[in-house]
């Protein structure tokens, strides 16, 4: 009977693991109160906080993703999405290197845009 159990087992679909959510709470850089959603922890502070960013900086690099996204023939958000320019214009990052610190810049973008961007946060 253990036999046949061993190979009733073997038969039975193999249930995917469940990925275990991490119950820690992303507080807000400004008024340190829980976020709420998505685009409030993306963007690291409530929706009601002021932009702890440099806005002058944040729509120059939105002048630029609207040029970049018009010349590839791409939505803008595909370039970078509105958190992660401001994210940019928050830290400012001074290399290339820092720039894979932000949350929406993977090797791959930086690649594609690092020195672009290099060239605004610089001016």
């Amino acid at each position: 009977l253990p036999a046949a159990q061993a190979g009733q087992a073997l038969l039975e679909p193999k249930r995917p693991k469940s990925r275990k959510r991490s119950k820690q709470v992303s507080h807000c850089r400004v008024c340190n109160k829980p976020l709420t959603d998505s685009k409030e922890r993306n963007r690291g502070r409530c929706e009601g906080c002021p932009a702890p960013y440099d806005e002058e900086l944040f729509e120059r690099l939105r002048e630029w993703r609207r040029h970049r996204a018009e010349a590839d023939e791409v939505p803008a958000y595909v370039v970078f999405s509105d958190a992660t320019l401001e994210a940019l214009a928050e830290v400012k990052p001074s290399s290339e290197k820092d720039l894979l610190g932000i949350n929406g810049i993977g090797e791959t973008k930086l690649e594609r845009y690092g020195a672009d961007l290099m060239s605004l946060l610089t001016q």
